[in-house]
């Protein structure tokens, strides 16, 4: 569950940080709207080894695109080969290209009374969701973003920790 909170612009990532720092649980969001862009900042809590986490920007990337493009479960916003990921973490659009960037995707990692935490910061650009077509309300789309980041994030985690994920941090996510 995604605990939406409004923020004044330019505040997210040190809101998100700070209540990471304070033991909020996964799922936590502050989140802004701007003219020029949609910008939020999801605390997130994976259980993994500390060698792992460098592979979370691109896990966070892979949610993005689960909740733009759909999933076997979620029909998502049905933005199939309409978007794409930059490595390691920008969502890009206007095919065939991908010249446009729609998402800039960050991590940002700290410790607190509850353990590591990442603050995962996405800035979305106005004028690239216009070109896209998507119409969704600001909340109701930064919290359908944050709730796929937040499953990618959950079920990196757990096969991170299985035998087939020691295989490196991003092997459960391509694999």
């Amino acid at each position: 569950m995604i605990e939406m909170n409004a923020v004044a612009a330019g505040t997210e990532l040190d809101a998100a940080r700070d209540a990471g720092r304070e033991g909020v649980s996964a799922g936590w969001c502050a989140w802004s709207a701007g003219d020029a862009s949609l910008t939020f900042s999801l605390v997130v809590r994976p259980d993994v080894n500390m060698h792992a986490f460098h592979g979370l920007p691109f896990v966070a990337a892979m949610g993005m695109m689960d909740a733009l493009v759909g999933t076997a479960s979620t029909p998502g916003l049905g933005l199939a080969g309409k978007v794409g990921i930059q490595w390691p973490s920008d969502i890009v659009c206007g095919a065939p290209a991908f010249e446009t960037s729609l998402a800039r995707v960050a991590v940002n990692g700290g410790a607190g009374a509850a353990g590591m935490f990442g603050a995962v910061t996405v800035d979305i650009e106005r004028s690239a969701l216009s070109e896209l077509g998507v119409g969704v309300a600001d909340e109701a789309l930064v919290e359908a973003l944050a709730a796929a980041m937040l499953a990618r994030v959950d079920a990196w985690a757990v096969v991170a920790n299985t035998p087939q994920g020691a295989a490196g941090p991003l092997a459960p996510v391509l694999g």
